[in-house]
């Protein structure tokens, strides 16, 4: 669920650990606007608020870095724009040098959640497992065989010399 956004890329900061991008959202075309054309209500995306705290990967088009992964730290809204600020962490300082060069300007941002749900996810491959029960009064497993329909011991799992195959002699 990625969301293009037009914003204003406000600015750039820098420190030792993190850089700070800050974006101003003022309106997008669907907004209903006044007599001056400018937006009568700001309207940012659901969406982009439930990332707020979370990491994203961000894009700005008409860069050469690629996506970048950032954490969405806040989402200020007032009367007339929603202010986005992102940290970008770790080893993105060749990709931030890029983003650099856009600051000041309007931009389109694309900002998406950096990992799928896990309910958003099916599995590939189901496994349905091992059908096994256990003896509680000795701690004995027996597992179920599938061929021949009934459960080993774990005397009948083991190799010849008594062992099972998982375990080593000494």
């Amino acid at each position: 669920m990625a969301e293009k956004l037009m914003v204003l890329f406000k600015k750039m900061q820098r420190d030792d650990k993190k850089d700070v991008l800050k974006f101003e959202y003022r309106g997008g075309k669907d907004d209903p606007k006044d007599e001056k054309g400018n937006p009568k209500k700001i309207t940012l995306p659901q969406s982009v608020y439930a990332m707020v705290g979370e990491m994203v990967n961000i894009e700005i088009e008409g860069t050469d870095c690629g996506p970048i992964t950032a954490e969405l730290s806040k989402a200020n809204k007032d009367s007339k724009k929603v202010t986005l600020d992102l940290n970008l962490k770790g080893d993105s300082e060749d990709k931030a040098l890029e983003l650099y060069r856009k600051a000041g300007q309007n931009v389109t941002l694309t900002i998406e959640p950096s990992q799928a749900s896990l309910l958003d996810e099916e599995q590939a491959d189901p496994h349905e497992g091992i059908e096994y029960a256990v003896d509680m009064a000795d701690g004995t497993v027996t597992v179920k065989n599938e061929e021949e329909e009934h459960y080993q011991t774990e005397e009948e799992l083991a190799g010849e010399d008594g062992l099972p195959d998982d375990e080593l002699p000494f």
